[in-house]
């Protein structure tokens, strides 16, 4: 991949690397209508980008703070805001390092921890082969309402096996209750 400043890749703040889901801002943006290609006007990107954080803030709940936004940076990136930061617990990355947001996620694509558990988001067909090549879940951006499905079953079904361990009828029989008790006090329980 080529990038704007020709130097190896710089790190993502791990929020990124542990995202579970990954949007391409702008095409999602003007899948849903809240921005127009030929519109590049900042305070219309602004306002769509604004608008697209609020809906996905509301629908995620909870689950926001698994969620990265990344934005194409070059002439359309706000002044003055940092390239990564948190907006309703949603994580938002400009691709200022980058040629194009959809060579920015295509790297997170490559180096993220764990892509077998990602929902990607993206109508870009070169994102898309990349996010599958990882064994990422691919969503085009018009079926943004099933990705967000997905990562909240996802998250969910996470939480259960924590929950059955709890359990006191899913609990080792060999297993003392003082030792039981030693356990769940070393991991925080």
């Amino acid at each position: 991949m080529s990038r704007s400043s020709g130097s190896e890749s710089k790190p993502f703040p791990p929020q990124v690397l542990s995202c579970k889901l990954l949007v391409d801002g702008y095409n999602l943006m003007y899948a849903i209508g809240y921005a127009q290609v030929a519109d590049t006007r900042p305070k219309a990107l602004e306002s769509g980008r604004n608008r697209l954080i609020e809906l996905l803030a509301e629908h995620l709940g909870p689950f926001a703070n698994q969620t990265c936004i990344v934005f194409d940076a070059g002439d359309v990136a706000p002044k003055g805001l940092p390239k990564f930061y948190q907006r309703r617990s949603i994580h938002l990355l400009f691709s200022s390092d980058y040629l194009s947001a959809d060579e920015c996620i295509q790297e997170i694509l490559q180096v993220h921890s764990n892509p077998k558990r990602l929902v990607l988001l993206s109508s870009d067909h070169s994102v898309q082969r990349k996010g599958t090549a990882r064994g990422a879940t691919i969503r085009d951006s018009e079926d943004w309402k099933q990705a967000i499905e997905l990562l909240t079953d996802r998250a969910l079904n996470d939480k259960q096996p924590a929950e059955e361990a709890l359990d006191p009828s899913k609990q080792n029989p060999n297993l003392s209750a003082s030792d039981r008790e030693k356990w769940l006090r070393e991991f925080g329980f």
